[in-house]
C-alpha cells in the first residue's frame, strides 16, 4: 500500500511492528517502486521535483515461518513533500 499526501500524517505506532523514514529527492518528477529481486517496476507516478519524507511501516513480522520461508507481512509506504532528510528508526521491532 502507497499513499501520496500533501504533509505528515498522524500514525498510531502502536499497530505497526517497525516504523522507519527517510528523505528523498525527486529531481526526475518519476518515481518508481521496483520489485525484488528481478527489479522491475511494479508502480510508478509523476510527482512534482523537491524534497520528500517517505516513511515505512510494516506489520505481522511475527508471523515468518523459518520452516517454509512463509509471512503474512504487510507495508504501507507514505509521502509526504518535506525538507527532513534525516533517516530515523521510529519503532524498532523486536523479536
Amino acid at each position: 500500500e502507497i499513499e501520496f499526501l500533501e504533509k505528515e500524517p498522524i500514525v498510531n505506532f502502536d499497530e505497526w511492528d517497525h516504523v522507519v523514514e527517510a528523505g528523498i529527492n525527486i529531481s526526475s518528477g518519476l518515481v518508481q517502486i521496483l520489485n525484488c529481486p528481478d527489479t522491475s517496476v511494479i508502480f510508478k507516478k509523476k510527482l512534482s521535483t523537491g524534497k520528500y519524507c517517505v516513511r515505512l511501516l510494516g506489520n505481522g513480522f511475527a508471523d515468518f515461518n523459518s520452516n517454509t520461508d512463509t509471512s503474512t507481512d504487510y507495508y504501507r509506504i507514505e509521502i509526504w513533500p518535506s525538507e527532513n532528510v534525516k533517516k530515523k528508526v521510529l519503532k524498532q521491532y523486536k523479536n
